[in-house]
C-alpha cells in the first residue's frame, strides 16, 4: 500500500460524505467495527473512515472473518488484513469459522450460512468491546443485485426496499457508490486490495446475476440502472417504513405482550386486516419472539388456519407451532417439560414430579363429592385397564363436565384463565388413550357417573411436599 501523504478531498469522498450525511449514518463520538474481508470495497471503505474520522468524530476498529472456504487464498486475505490494520493503526479483530459445516448443521446455502456467521461475529464483538457502529462495505450494485433476487424468489415491500442505509446498529456508508469508481480510486493511489476468486464463480445466484444479467440489462436497457433502483428502493422503503410505524408495530407490540413463550392472535379484527399486513405481523412475531425467519410460504399456511376448525397447525422453525384456537391463532415455543409420563396403578400413591397421584377403586356407595377440583369420581362401563398421567398434548380434546361437545385443552385452559406458564405444565389422566380428568381442572363427561356405570374411581392430587 501506498504511504499516504495526506488527506485529499477526491469527489469520491465528497460522494460518500455526503450519503452519510443525508442518511444520517453517523452522530458523532461512536466507535465504529469495519467488516473487513480486504476486497476492494472494504478496504475503500477501512480507508473513507479513517481518513475522515476527525471529521465524523469516530474512533474505528475492523473485523475480519476467514470463512475456511478458500485454503490458502482465504489465509491471504487474513495476514493481509492484519497487515493492512495494522499500517493504519486501528485493533484488529479475527475470527475462523467452518462456514461449510455451519451450513449443513442448519439447513443453508453457504452464502446464507456466511453472511449468518459474520454478523453473528460482527454483533458479539461490537457487544464486548462497545463499538456503537458495525459499518459493512456494500456497494450500490450489491443493492441491484439483492433486489432482482428477491423478485425473482418472490418478495414483498421489505425485499423490494433493497438494501438499507441503515438498520439497527448496522451502517452502509458507500452504498450510494459503485465498483468501477471504488476500483479506479484504490488503483489510483496505489491501495492495494485483494480479489476473492469465488466472486467469478456463476454457479453462486448472485455471480450469476452479477456476470451474466445486470451488464446486459445496463447496455441495453438502462445504464443508469443501479442509481435508478437504489432510488427506487429508498421510496420503496419510506412506504414500507411508514406502514410499519403506523399499523405493523402498534398491533405487533400488543400482541407481544401476550405472553412469555406464546403470542395469542384473537380472529378478530385479525381476519379483517389486508393480508400484507397479516404478514407482515406474523414475521415480526416470529423474529422479535421466537428469533426465527418464516417463509411467505409459511406465512401464507398459517394464514390458511384461519379458515379451519380448532385444533389444526403449522409446524415452524425450531420447536416453534401456530395453531388454530377457537377464537383465534397461537404461536408458541414448546418447551421440552422434564416431567416424566407415568402409569398410575390403583390403591397407592404415585409421585409424579411437582404432585402425587391417588387412584382408588370404590363400591357405589362409597361415592360421595367433595367441593374443590383436587378431587374427583370417575365411572367407566368397562374395567380400565391402565391409567397414564402426562402433560396435554397440542391439539388434544376432551368434553369438559356440564359442557357439549369435545373443547380443546388449550382453548378449555384460556377460558379458565389459566397462567401461560401454568398451561404448558398441566397434566392429564388418561385412560385407554381418553382424557379422564384434566387434573385439578375438570373430569371428562364421558366418564361422569351414571345409570350405566359398573366401576368407581375416586381421584385426588396433593402438591408434593
Amino acid at each position: 500500500m501506498a504511504k499516504r501523504a495526506g488527506i485529499l478531498m477526491h469527489p469520491l469522498h465528497q460522494k460518500a460524505i455526503r450519503f452519510v450525511k443525508a442518511n444520517k449514518l453517523i452522530s458523532g463520538g461512536e466507535n465504529v467495527l469495519v467488516a473487513l474481508s480486504g476486497g476492494a470495497d472494504s478496504v475503500f471503505l477501512l480507508d473513507f473512515l479513517y481518513s475522515f474520522k476527525s471529521l465524523f468524530k469516530i474512533s474505528i476498529g475492523a473485523f475480519h472473518l476467514n470463512h475456511s472456504l478458500r485454503g490458502a487464498e482465504a489465509a491471504r486475505d487474513s495476514n493481509f488484513c492484519g497487515s493492512l490494520c495494522e499500517q493504519y493503526q486501528v485493533p484488529f479483530y479475527y475470527k475462523k469459522r467452518n462456514v461449510a459445516s455451519y451450513a449443513k448443521k442448519h439447513g443453508y446455502s453457504v452464502e446464507e450460512a456466511a453472511r449468518a456467521i459474520r454478523y453473528e461475529e460482527l454483533a458479539l464483538i461490537a457487544e464486548k468491546d462497545r463499538f456503537d457502529l458495525i459499518a459493512t462495505g456494500h456497494i450500490i450494485e450489491d443493492n441491484s443485485e439483492t433486489i432482482f433476487l428477491n423478485l425473482i424468489r418472490g418478495a414483498g415491500l421489505n425485499g423490494l426496499s433493497g438494501i438499507p442505509a441503515k438498520r439497527g446498529n448496522i451502517i452502509r456508508p458507500i452504498l450510494g457508490l459503485s465498483k468501477g469508481e471504488i476500483t479506479e480510486y484504490l488503483n489510483g493511489r496505489g491501495i492495494e486490495y485483494k480479489t476473492d476468486s469465488t466472486n467469478e464463480a456463476a454457479d453462486f445466484d448472485r455471480n450469476f446475476l452479477r456476470i451474466n444479467v445486470l451488464p446486459q440489462i445496463r447496455v441495453r436497457l438502462n445504464s443508469s440502472l443501479d442509481e435508478t433502483l437504489l432510488k427506487t428502493s429508498r421510496t420503496l422503503s419510506f412506504y414500507r417504513n411508514f406502514i410499519e410505524e403506523n399499523f405493523v408495530t402498534p398491533y405487533t407490540e400488543e400482541l407481544l405482550a401476550s405472553g412469555i413463550n406464546e403470542v395469542g392472535i384473537p380472529l378478530v379484527p385479525f381476519r379483517e386486516l389486508n393480508e400484507i399486513l397479516q404478514a407482515r405481523i406474523l414475521q415480526e412475531i416470529c423474529v422479535r419472539k421466537f428469533n426465527i425467519l418464516i417463509s411467505s410460504e409459511r406465512i401464507s399456511e398459517i394464514l390458511s388456519l384461519i379458515e379451519k376448525q380448532p385444533g389444526r397447525y403449522v409446524q415452524l422453525e425450531g420447536s416453534v407451532t401456530a395453531l388454530r384456537e377457537r377464537m383465534g391463532l397461537k404461536i408458541f415455543l414448546k418447551v421440552e417439560s422434564d416431567f416424566t409420563p407415568v402409569n398410575v396403578i390403583p390403591g397407592k400413591w404415585t409421585e409424579a414430579g411437582e404432585v402425587k397421584i391417588l387412584i382408588e377403586q370404590i363400591k357405589k356407595r362409597e361415592v360421595s363429592y367433595t367441593p374443590g377440583n383436587d378431587e374427583e369420581i370417575a365411572g367407566f362401563v368397562t374395567k380400565p385397564q391402565l391409567f397414564h398421567l402426562r402433560i396435554w398434548k397440542d391439539g388434544e380434546k376432551f368434553s369438559p363436565l356440564g359442557m357439549k361437545g369435545m373443547k380443546l385443552v388449550s382453548d378449555f385452559l384460556t377460558d379458565q384463565h389459566t397462567a401461560a406458564g401454568e398451561k404448558r405444565k398441566q397434566l392429564v389422566l388418561t385412560a385407554g388413550n381418553k382424557v379422564v380428568w384434566l387434573v385439578g381442572k375438570r373430569i371428562d363427561n364421558r366418564f361422569k357417573v351414571t345409570g350405566s356405570t359398573k366401576y368407581f374411581y375416586r381421584m385426588k392430587v396433593v402438591k408434593n411436599g
